[in-house]
């Protein structure tokens, strides 16, 4: 079951669009400023943000299909 949190607002950051994620989450999740996230897409084309343990990998702001994987549990659909 899907439930609204929240509204944020996207700035530019160079190529990239960053996004906030509410203090609530923060809060419940532990997530800290240097966090690393793998970014995926579902089925439906849904955008999910998963964090990487340990803040293990290197954070980049370019195509992934480009890219081998930097964290073990981590796939590069190609």
């Amino acid at each position: 079951m899907e439930q609204i949190i929240g509204t944020v607002r996207s700035r530019a950051t160079s190529a990239s669009l960053a996004l906030t994620i509410p203090h609530r989450l923060r809060a419940k999740h532990g997530f800290e400023k240097g966090d690393h996230f793998v970014v995926k897409i579902d089925e439906q084309d849904r955008i999910i943000y998963e964090k990487i343990p340990d803040r293990q990998g290197t954070a980049t702001n370019e195509d992934p299909a480009c890219q081998e994987p930097t964290h073990p549990h981590i796939g590069v659909s190609r």
